[in-house]
């Protein structure tokens, strides 16, 4: 027995994706087989398509680093067949069969059964870039952010995955001093629509990134970005105000200086949703499930794909012309 998977192989130095037939494996202790409802498109693994994109750690692979579905067959008493589930980050896609397949079999710790009426297209509409935006808020939250003071918050990169669904979650979760940066004009209106009270543009952002410290403008900022655009943040972030960076499109390294750390005290904490503990993967699940942030899922900028036109997701992601979320119908 078969089932469809999107695999890529490394031939002769280059990676090559391709829609294949893949032989079933008997399901092994610890295990469970989910057929797959949904999956989703990620920067990271548009990443895991392209030649020295640095996501697959070996060859040939089933990119996919979300997955929804129902379970099939278990081995453990605690999830049982028919269950609805959602499956994100740790080593799936990368070094491990992902979720752009019909089929896929996972360790059971890293399963989550869905909140009753949360559907499996809900769950990939989240994701792991709504899983992340959500780690992100809460973590700031732990370090002092609260909707009854009505923080200023900065959003980079807010027409991307995670960046669109932060903005939507602050603007549901109450927050109402929200500013989104973009790099596209053309996008402003949806940003609006989705909460954002102020839009700049990333050329805005970075005007003044040669002073080691600027005029504190921000309290509270989410940076899905990284790179230039992180280093440029820092000097205009409140005394006291925290940083959460959580991505690397803009790239991986930070020229920056100590001076906001050491003179204004500012906090620059790090998210990372592929190693999160099951015990906040619950919390974090919980939240998204309840109706507050639930309610945001229907504003998103949502794309759903057939599994075959999977291709044309990718090329958008290669042309810097994706905007929001899209996922994978199979």
């Amino acid at each position: 027995m078969s089932y469809r998977a999107w695999v890529v192989e490394e031939i002769q130095g280059e990676v090559v994706t391709s829609l294949q037939d893949v032989a079933h494996q008997a399901v092994t202790a610890g295990n469970v087989l989910i057929k797959t409802e949904y999956s989703a498109v990620n920067y990271k693994d548009y990443l895991a398509t392209q030649t020295h994109g640095g996501v697959i750690r070996q060859f040939p692979m089933t990119p996919g680093i979300d997955v929804s579905g129902v379970i099939i067959e278990s081995t453990v008493a605690e999830l049982v067949p028919g269950e609805l589930v959602v499956v994100t980050g740790f080593d799936l896609g990368t070094n491990h069969p992902g979720g752009w397949a019909e089929y896929v079999q996972v360790p059971a710790s890293w399963v989550i059964a869905l909140h009753e009426n949360f559907s499996t297209r809900e769950a990939m509409i989240v994701g792991t870039a709504g899983f992340t935006a959500a780690q992100a808020i809460t973590k700031l939250e732990n370090h002092g952010m609260t909707a009854a003071q009505q923080p200023r918050i900065l959003v980079t990169g807010a027409t991307g995955g995670v960046g669109t669904i932060a903005v939507a979650l602050l603007h549901a979760a109450g927050y109402e001093n929200v500013t989104a940066a973009l790099r596209k004009e053309e996008y402003r209106l949806q940003l609006e629509v989705l909460g954002a009270t102020r839009v700049i543009t990333a050329t805005e952002l970075t005007a003044h990134a040669a002073k080691l410290l600027q005029k504190q403008t921000f309290d509270f900022v989410i940076d899905t970005v990284g790179g230039d655009i992180l280093a440029a943040v820092l000097p205009q972030v409140q005394a006291n105000g925290a940083v959460a960076a959580l991505g690397n499109a803009g790239g991986v390294s930070l020229n920056t200086n100590v001076l906001p750390f050491i003179l204004r005290g500012i906090n620059l904490l790090g998210v990372d949703s592929v190693l999160a503990t099951h015990a906040e993967r619950l919390l974090i699940w919980r939240r998204l499930a309840a109706p507050t942030w639930r309610v945001a899922l229907q504003s998103l900028i949502v794309d759903e794909v057939a599994f075959a036109a999977l291709p044309t997701v990718l090329a958008q992601f290669k042309q810097g012309t994706h905007v929001g979320r899209s996922i994978i119908k199979l």
